[in-house]
């Protein structure tokens, strides 16, 4: 049984959950910022082969592109519903 990610999964895992976070920012270079991010992990997913096995730069990179985007996301999300008041949800603006 696995406890812990294979690299190359970890890669992938990190793409998508990145560039949903910028799909999901108000901040238009954020989102330009995480797509980058996810080129870049998706070029390094396929970067991984027989003869150029995955190495600890592929993992670390994956980790902090997770742990930059969610940080981020959460500062957002912070300042506009808790300094701007923004409600939660949208239908209760009307």
């Amino acid at each position: 049984m696995r406890h812990r990610f294979e690299v190359n999964e970890l890669l992938l895992t990190a793409a998508i959950y990145v560039v949903t976070l910028g799909f999901a920012s108000e901040w238009r270079s954020f989102y330009v910022l995480t797509t980058l991010a996810t080129f870049l992990l998706s070029v390094s997913y396929g970067t991984i082969s027989e003869q150029n096995p995955a190495t600890v730069v592929h993992a670390s990179s994956a980790y902090a592109s997770i742990a930059i985007a969610a940080a981020w996301t959460a500062f957002e999300r912070y300042r506009r519903y808790m300094v701007y008041g923004r409600p939660f949800f949208e239908w209760e603006q009307r």
